[in-house]
């Protein structure tokens, strides 16, 4: 069993929903499934353990496309490119039917497709048989007229090119159907979302958008029989909570501007945001999401949208995880039609040492012997006993180059001496160095890195370490610039009331005036409304670029990053954690949460918005998946 890999707090999946990729038009498919029986399919196989021909494995989206290209052979073998970079034979019996046919492939548990797609019959799944080659080659609503519908990317059923990239076989098996969480339906009732009432008359919201669409994505003019109209129907599509199923979360919430720190570079927020689609910062810029031939063109199809498929299109095989960084997209590593155990999709490994374990974890095992300057007792990730070595184990991850990311700096290339020439007067190039912490030849001297309650006191506390402050947080919000001279470390300058005042002092000075929600602060008569809340709500405000805090943290749920709702004066003193037990972590400084015991100094928020992750340059990950650093390689098997 893996160790339980602490977080300080559940990461909701708001931030990047990631609502479109694919570059091609997809058509849908025409026939509604009705409810079927299941049939039966091959058990489950047990995963293959990493072997000596490990090599050969490939990501079964890839795999399949392989295939597919290669004209989807039936008896023929096909060349497809292994995990190890080389070329290898892949047979459809032996290959690629198990992934049609198998449970648990896709992903633990997995419903097998032919479960669903079992026969070229009413009672199938979309009329759609998957347990042949033939029936996969005929692909979908085969008794319609005209009849079928390719999944694998041909004009129709048995005449054409393959076309991979436009296969309906590919964006089924890729694609998140959004807003995340939407609701399985196997009958599709809920295909077109919510039935909105609009000026009297009922209408589906998928539909709505389509009547849009299709009468020229009008800004101001009103549409359809129900005379809608963009802002009042439309644009609350994207922008609110809980309108595609309860608790959904908002489009903009995780589409929130053209930048690189917004999902796919998509801005859901307004109407040029919306026409300009996705990917806007590439090279092509744009991929429309209202079925133009490219952005901009004005030729809108909404039956060829990319929005209508997102919407509409459940994800495949049902309860495929959701993984905002979209690295399951092209499912599992799989050998002969069974997942693979044990490849890890990383660049390299650090260290020379026998035991694999998380840096950050090896770090915590250290202090929790007493930071000893010789041999300690870890935990692998497997929870494998190991004995580790601080000169061989644990000082490298402060002076080597590349031990906690690819081409990271090692800490000790700016804090290499107890000198004002060094970052923080910190040297981390020895032992007593890292002991000695921060700020040495400040009055008074030194302020621990590893928990203790002084420097030298010897009362480590690996929890409370600014240390491990500093390698886990993300700097906020995402996208900060890092400035080695920390001119930037207080935020922007704003004038208040005709008086300059950095942002983060203005909420220190909110906080420690008792966090007013009404009545004026500080000597330029700020108040919470007009000069706090913007802080959180509104883009830009921290940088060009910047997302808005609320973005993210949207609300009181497990959809909004730490179950954070920073976008109201309760949220923000509810602080974040909100549905876990005990409930709530206070970000303005409070012993606990309620209990208005406020200090600016110790605040969560505070620390968010002021201290650099490190080392500089750290990948942000909204799934904070690289929150504990990489996979080392450490000490030896006890």
């Amino acid at each position: 069993m893996k160790r339980n890999i602490v977080l300080s707090g559940i990461l909701a999946v708001v931030l990047s929903m990631l609502l479109l990729v694919a570059c091609q038009k997809e058509p849908e498919p025409t026939a509604t499934p009705k409810p079927a029986p299941t049939k039966e399919s091959k058990p489950e196989p047990k995963p293959v353990q990493l072997s000596s021909d490990a090599g050969a494995a490939a990501k079964a989206v890839d795999l399949l496309g392989a295939w597919v290209s290669a004209n989807a052979p039936e008896k023929d073998s096909f060349e497809y490119e292994g995990v190890d970079g080389k070329m290898y034979q892949g047979h459809f019996d032996e290959d690629i039917l198990p992934l049609f046919t198998t449970n648990g492939v896709w992903f633990d548990n997995s419903p097998a497709c032919s479960s669903c797609h079992f026969a070229n019959s009413e009672e199938s799944a979309h009329e759609m048989n998957l347990t042949t080659y033939a029936g996969i080659l005929a692909g979908a609503d085969v008794l319609e007229d005209p009849p079928g519908v390719s999944i694998l990317g041909q004009a129709t059923p048995g005449e054409g090119e393959f076309n991979w990239g436009e296969a309906k076989l590919r964006h089924r098996l890729r694609d998140n159907r959004m807003p995340p969480g939407f609701p399985f339906d196997r009958t599709e009732e809920n295909r077109d979302g919510p039935t909105l009432t609009v000026n009297g008359t009922e209408v589906r919201a998928v539909d709505l958008l389509g009547a849009w669409v299709d009468a020229g994505v009008p800004e101001s003019a009103d549409f359809g029989d129900y005379k809608a109209t963009f802002d009042q129907d439309v644009l609350p599509l994207f922008t609110e909570t809980g309108i595609w199923f309860d608790g959904s979360p908002a489009c903009a919430s995780c589409h929130t501007g053209n930048t690189e720190a917004s999902a796919h570079e998509m801005d859901l927020g307004n109407y040029a945001g919306i026409l300009a689609g996705a990917d806007v910062l590439e090279d092509p810029p744009g991929v429309s999401i209202l079925g133009e031939s490219k952005p901009g063109v004005g030729d809108y199809s909404w039956a060829d949208s990319k929005l209508r498929s997102r919407l509409r299109n459940n994800r495949m095989p049902p309860g495929s995880p959701f993984d905002i960084t979209e690295a399951n997209r092209d499912g599992p590593f799989v050998l002969h039609g069974q997942p693979v155990e044990g490849i890890k999709d990383i660049a390299s490994t650090f260290g020379t040492g026998e035991c694999e374990v998380l840096a950050v974890n090896l770090l915590g095992d250290w202090i929790a012997a007493a930071a000893p300057n010789g041999d300690f007792d870890f935990s692998a990730e497997d929870n494998t006993p190991c004995s580790g070595n601080f000169e061989a184990d644990i000082l490298p991850l402060f002076t080597q180059s590349g031990a906690w990311f690819d081409n990271s700096l090692s800490c000790a290339s700016c804090h290499n001496a107890n000198s004002e020439a060094s970052a923080h007067e910190m040297d981390l190039s020895n032992y007593a160095g890292i002991l000695a912490g921060a700020d040495v030849l400040e009055a008074p001297p030194g302020v621990s890195i590893l928990g203790e309650s002084a420097a030298g006191e010897g009362d480590f506390h690996w929890a409370d370490s600014k240390l491990r402050a500093r390698l886990r947080n993300n700097r906020m919000p995402p996208g900060v610039t890092f400035d080695i001279t920390e001119e930037n470390r207080d935020g922007p300058t704003l004038t208040i009331n005709g008086t300059e005042v950095r942002a983060i002092d203005l909420l220190g000075d909110w906080v420690n005036a008792g966090v007013p929600e009404t009545a004026n602060f500080g000597e330029y008569d700020a108040t919470f409304a007009e000069n706090v809340l913007p802080l959180f709500t509104t883009g830009n405000a921290w940088f060009t670029g910047s997302l808005a805090c609320a973005s993210c943290h949207s609300g009181n749920n497990e959809f909004s990053a730490h179950e954070m709702n920073l976008g109201s004066y309760e949220g923000i003193l509810a602080g974040a954690d909100v549905l876990e037990d005990p409930p709530g972590v206070s970000i303005l400084g409070e012993s606990e949460s309620g209990a208005a015991d406020y200090d600016w100094d110790s605040s969560k928020l505070r620390a968010r918005l002021r201290n650099n992750r490190m080392p500089p340059g750290f990948p942000f990950d909204i799934t904070e998946a690289n929150r504990d650093g990489r996979i080392i390689l450490a000490g030896v098997v006890k």
